[in-house]
């Protein structure tokens, strides 16, 4: 995350209790600063809203870091979704100038946020691998060409569970409909756990957008 927040910056240690969130904010709202011409309040309303768009923005990434291999296109929206939230909240207090430089940040805190965790991910298999020099420069682009077609699959495999999922959840609950009339209410309990337990086993396998 250093690229968002500039060349050299350092991250405060545990040592000093300084939350990491707040640390960014603090960065952002340093960057953002010198392009809007705010007052007290604004400024205060401002901090808040960014505070609260990084502590999204930072959940969002690390809910898939476990992954290994980012959906790109997923966190995209999800970060774009976060920064449109960030905006209405803004315009209560911002004039129409001011939104527009604030949309112009956001667009490009979005983008390198995006690019910063693809350059991690470049960084962290290149290590693994002990690459040398000359195949790290080979690899970039093969990489990079590479992780957009798997964030493609990644997705499209996405919306596929969220469709099916949606669809095995209508039809259990027209089951249970169907078999009230029919089944004890021990019965029907047991048939309620059985599908849970299903329903549990589809979740566990999407659940990287939760």
């Amino acid at each position: 995350a250093r690229k968002l927040i500039g060349k050299g910056a350092e991250y405060p240690s545990q040592a000093t209790g300084t939350d990491l969130e707040t640390f960014i904010a603090d960065k952002v709202m340093t960057a953002v600063e010198p392009r809007l011409d705010l007052t007290a309040e604004q400024r205060t309303h401002l901090q808040m809203v960014i505070e609260m768009a990084v502590g999204k923005f930072n959940e969002t990434v690390m809910a898939q870091a476990g992954l290994g291999l980012f959906d790109y296109q997923l966190l995209s929206r999800q970060l774009g979704a976060i920064a449109g939230t960030a905006e209405t909240r803004l315009t209560e207090f911002l004039d129409s100038q001011q939104m527009a430089e604030i949309k112009r940040y956001l667009a490009e805190l979005t983008t390198k946020v995006v690019e910063t965790v693809r350059e991690v991910l470049f960084d962290q298999i290149t290590t693994f691998l002990d690459l040398t020099p000359q195949q790290i420069e080979r690899f970039r682009p093969i990489f990079r060409e590479e992780a957009t077609r798997w964030s493609s699959l990644l997705d499209r495999f996405r919306v596929t569970f969220e469709e099916f999922r949606g669809d095995f959840e209508a039809l259990q609950k027209e089951t249970r409909q169907k078999l009230e009339g029919i089944l004890t209410e021990d019965q029907m309990r047991t048939l309620s756990e059985t599908q849970q337990i299903l329903r549990e086993k589809i979740r566990d396998l999407i659940s990287t957008d939760e």
